[in-house]
């Protein structure tokens, strides 16, 4: 699931197959979804090239935007499954557990994540699991962070369709529908009821097939004649380049006996797209679009967010560009720390230690996502509220320097190569730290000299760190006086 409930207007999708990354950005704004740019690229093998693709993705905008990666359903485990519990914040602590059984492999060392997809015949929950090996998704994260990405999401291809299929109309929202994409080395089949997901697998797609199966892998041919069976299809999608797609249809056609769909892009806005760029998202482009929609929120969704929660929190922070969302931020960790204030007095004073234990570590929780739990949590939180406190005194009526300070990280000092180079922002009793990544030292530097004199900041030393094509840094920040 999406970690924040929270509205975007833009966003960027990414795909990683055989050493080849594609990109999409789109936008919203209570309209139909805007694709603006589409982009395909060999990964980059050295530094030099490295630098050069990450400039070119600035250029053209990528970088710097809420981005969703998506992954090979192929490579991943999908399950639906009926939980024991039904509440959604018991499911999270519990489905690992659950679903552990069901697993062909260790559910350790495993990236997994759920979604309520609708009730079973006892009108219990039933959930969609997808589950990826934590290993490649790391590999994949470490292949984009040179280039500039940051992921704030992570789903797979089958839900990515799903909802393509659910925002371009397709499914129209009632009945079930089967359908089938092409994708490189695999079809993504997925069945949809009401527009969820209640069927979803990948299958290898074979090269070479002939006979009455031509055009369509066996595996996935069998789920063609089971649906033409049963009869309880009332429309078929069938997705993916072209060529393949045209020949899939005609095989669907035969054993269903019924039309098939199409994604028809006349239904978004393409308006400014270069017509290369239009090629490749019919090509290419449907999963980096329904991941896209999803996260714009159009059209029922399938979420997943295989990204542990931690990363998710940094991540989102990363991307606060608007005053607006920065405000919210400052006054959110403001309320939580307020709020701390009650518990920990109620820790201290022997009341309800054991409630007041579990409130405390869940504030701890929140405000340091990753972070392990200190002996004495209470403790911890008050001297951190007393260095607040004394932050956002009011200097000046009713001004907050530490409001004020977030907001100038929002505004455009970013990297040459274009978005926001933080990736965790935090407040201290010296005023603001913020760490993060870029290119080189260089780039570093330009960095100070704009906090500087953009933001007006007066940082302090950084300390840097030159790891796998890049410079981590770590920056407190002063306002100037």
């Amino acid at each position: 699931m999406r970690l924040q409930g929270e509205m975007i207007d833009r966003v960027v999708s990414a795909r990683l197959t055989e050493g080849k990354l594609c990109l999409l950005r789109a936008s919203r704004s209570g309209g139909p979804v805007r694709i603006e740019a589409v982009e395909a690229l060999d990964l980059p093998a050295d530094a030099e090239s490295t630098a050069t693709a990450r400039k070119a993705l600035g250029e053209r905008g990528f970088l710097g935007l809420p981005t969703v990666l998506v992954l090979s359903s192929r490579r991943a485990f999908v399950c639906l499954h009926h939980p024991s519990v039904q509440e959604r914040k018991a499911l999270q602590q519990t489905i690992r557990y659950e679903v552990e059984k069901e697993m062909p492999m260790p559910v350790e060392g495993m990236a997994l994540d759920f979604d309520y997809v609708g009730n079973g015949l006892n009108g219990s929950a039933r959930v969609l699991i997808g589950a990826v090996s934590g290993e490649e998704l790391r590999s994949q994260l470490e292949a984009l962070r040179p280039l500039g990405l940051s992921p704030t999401q992570a789903t797979l291809t089958g839900a990515a369709v799903g909802n393509a299929y659910n925002a371009l109309g397709l499914t129209n929202g009632s009945g079930r529908t089967l359908g089938l994409h092409f994708g490189d080395g695999s079809v993504d089949v997925i069945r949809l009821k009401d527009g969820a997901i209640e069927e979803m697998r990948a299958v290898p797609a074979e090269e070479g097939s002939h006979g009455n199966g031509s055009g369509l892998p066996a595996l996935v041919r069998s789920s063609v004649v089971e649906a033409g069976i049963w009869g309880d299809l009332d429309a078929a999608c069938v997705s993916g380049p072209p060529e393949k797609a045209e020949a899939a249809s005609v095989e669907v056609v035969r054993e269903l006996g019924m039309p098939v769909l199409k994604p028809d892009w006349d239904g978004l806005d393409l308006s400014g797209l270069p017509e290369g760029d239009a090629a490749l998202l019919k090509d290419k482009g449907l999963p980096l679009f329904g991941a896209a929609a999803e996260a714009l929120g159009a059209g029922p969704a399938t979420s997943l967010n295989l990204l542990d929660p931690a990363r998710q929190a940094s991540q989102w922070l990363s991307f606060l560009r608007r005053p607006l969302r920065a405000a919210s931020l400052a006054f959110v960790i403001l309320l939580a720390l307020w709020s701390a204030v009650g518990v920990v007095r109620l820790y201290e004073a022997g009341h309800g230690q054991r409630e007041a234990a579990s409130e405390l570590s869940a504030l701890w929780t929140k405000l340091h996502p990753g972070a392990r739990l200190p002996v004495d949590p209470g403790r911890s939180l008050k001297s951190e509220l007393s260095a607040y406190v004394a932050y956002v005194t009011p200097a000046e009526g009713s001004r907050l320097p530490m409001l004020e300070s977030l907001l100038s990280l929002t505004k455009p000092i970013s990297s040459t190569a274009g978005g926001l180079p933080y990736q965790k922002i935090r407040t201290n009793r010296e005023g603001v730290l913020v760490e993060g990544s870029l290119p080189d030292y260089v780039a570093v530097d330009a960095l100070l000299k704009r906090l500087k004199e953009e933001g007006g900041f007066e940082p302090a030393s950084p300390e840097m760190t030159s790891r796998s094509g890049a410079v981590s840094f770590v920056i407190q920040l002063r306002r100037a006086k």
